[in-house]
């Protein structure tokens, strides 16, 4: 069997990775220019073997990553810049072809409640013969899907089902068992689970509780600047952690270590100006020291640079057994047995980040519920705020959920305009109303929205020339269309006080 240079160098490897990079960059997820996508993949058939050959010969180096604002609103600070950057083609190729032949071995250590940035596998059902059921499947990570991750709907609804079943099952204890999920999906997932990923949580005997809980209690934690925050010289250590039990991959962390090196291309910038906005530190170190968001494989690596503080919280947790520990990417819930086994976690989390050292903290302002902290600490005056009932866990209810899900199922292909329409004033909602941050945070709820509508206007393919009231025939219906709503207007008016325009 070929070593993992040799897979990782394989031509067919390639190949499925462009077709993992082209439908990314195509669903609207990253800023791309489709001129230059379309040229890079006519020239694929001889790019691949000249991109091969580098690498082989240990020539291979990343291009500069551009940088490429845009406006970040953060609370009472106004308006700052978040860092974005577009990285080349071939560098996205590159790591995305690595992906593809470490993602088995890094998915096999990965805690089973992160849900975030989770590689994609293809799911199917077989007939359980005898047993009358049908029995969910799992590929592998290397597959010749056009998914580098999970999708939507195999991450975040996941994610919070499992805590909504999480509160039955920590609070009924040895007493919990199919039946307490009185929700059909969830028993369904529940039926599912005990066949598949063993979900720890799901289990009434891992709690050890005799008697039922009637409340719980929770925190929502969140990190600082995630992405950036994360030193890069950190990830090939654990890399070479995960894949200790492997002889051939000296070569393979050789390129991630010339990879991980994000120099900044100062053109339209210049040095001052990245500095003030610190991209990079001085003029003498051009180099971005955490994970550019614009890199597709960021949310991999990013996994990769919390595996150690997941395998010490896994430690913790079935330690003591008195929390359940839920992430996804940066968005934490956690759920405790009582206020002080929470309040326990918290401080040993918080000192576990400081400790590891990879530059990642808890950003205070985004600590739930709010009002309940003091000065960055869990307030034993205000227990109650932190409590939860088990029958009607309001802060973490899901009907938001429902709603996302059946808007992200939505087939576009085979919508009638009627119904695109009804999806589109949907998504408009999604984007200015107000919903419990503790159901959907707002951030992620109009990521969605925006994202959802922007790949409808790639399906719709709108005529966005009839916007520009500059031209004179946009501008004549304009004042066509304004003149007959004010005669409307004026019509409902007495008659001594009509005109007509």
């Amino acid at each position: 069997m070929p070593n993992l240079f040799e897979q990782f160098l394989d031509r067919e490897n390639f190949y499925f990775a462009f077709k993992k990079l082209n439908y990314i960059l195509k669903q609207c997820n990253e800023w791309y220019n489709p001129i230059e996508l379309s040229a890079y993949e006519a020239c694929l058939a001889s790019r691949i073997p000249e991109l091969r050959n580098k690498i082989e010969s240990g020539e291979y180096f990343p291009s500069p990553i551009q940088l490429l604002p845009f406006p970040k609103t953060n609370g009472s600070s106004g308006e700052r810049i978040r860092h974005y950057f577009k990285v080349s083609l071939d560098d996205q190729l590159v790591w995305i072809a690595l992906i593809n032949v470490l993602g088995e071995k890094l998915e096999s250590v990965m805690p089973d409640w992160s849900y975030g940035n989770r590689l994609y596998r293809p799911i199917w059902f077989e007939d359980g013969g005898d047993s009358g059921k049908m029995l969910r499947q799992v590929g592998s990570v290397h597959n010749t899907s056009k998914h580098l991750y999970r999708t939507w709907n195999q991450a975040w609804p996941l994610y919070r089902r499992h805590i909504s079943m999480t509160i039955k099952a920590m609070s009924q204890g040895t007493s919990s068992q199919t039946s307490s999920f009185d929700d059909v999906k969830e028993e369904e997932i529940y039926e599912l689970e005990k066949g598949w990923i063993k979900k720890k949580y799901l289990s009434g005997q891992y709690w050890d509780n005799d008697t039922p809980l009637e409340r719980l209690f929770w925190i929502g934690i969140d990190f600082k600047n995630f992405f950036p925050s994360i030193h890069t010289r950190k990830i090939v250590e654990f890399f070479r952690e995960i894949l200790k039990d492997r002889n051939d991959v000296d070569e393979l962390l050789e390129l991630v270590s010339r990879l991980l090196l994000f120099q900044v291309d100062e053109r339209g910038w210049g040095t001052e100006n990245l500095i003030s906005l610190k991209v990079v530190k001085s003029s003498e170190d051009l180099f971005y020291k955490g994970i550019p968001t614009g890199l597709i494989v960021a949310g991999v690596l990013a996994n990769v640079a919390m595996y150690g503080i997941d395998k010490e919280v896994s430690k913790w947790i079935d330690a003591n057994r008195k929390v359940a520990v839920f992430r996804y990417v940066d968005d934490h819930v956690v759920l405790g047995k009582s206020w002080e086994a929470l309040n326990e976690f918290f401080i040993f989390y918080r000192g576990l980040l400081q400790s590891f050292g990879i530059g990642i903290e808890i950003q205070e302002e985004k600590l739930s519920p709010a009002d309940a902290f003091r000065e960055g600490e869990m307030d034993p005056d205000k227990k109650d705020d932190f409590s939860i009932d088990v029958e009607f866990p309001e802060p973490l209810m899901t009907q938001t959920l429902e709603k996302v899900s059946m808007l992200n199922e939505e087939d576009f292909e085979l919508s009638t305009n009627e119904e695109l329409e009804k999806v589109q004033v949907d998504l408009e909602q999604f984007l200015i109303s107000n919903f419990p941050d503790s159901e959907m945070r707002k951030d992620t709820r109009m990521a969605f929205a925006a994202g959802r509508l922007a790949q409808m206007a790639n399906f719709i393919n709108p005529d966005f020339r009839r916007l520009d009231f500059s031209l004179p025939d946009n501008f004549q219906e304009a004042r066509d269309l304004a003149l007959s709503l004010l005669n409307e207007e004026l019509k409902k008016r007495e008659p001594s006080k009509k005109k007509q325009f």
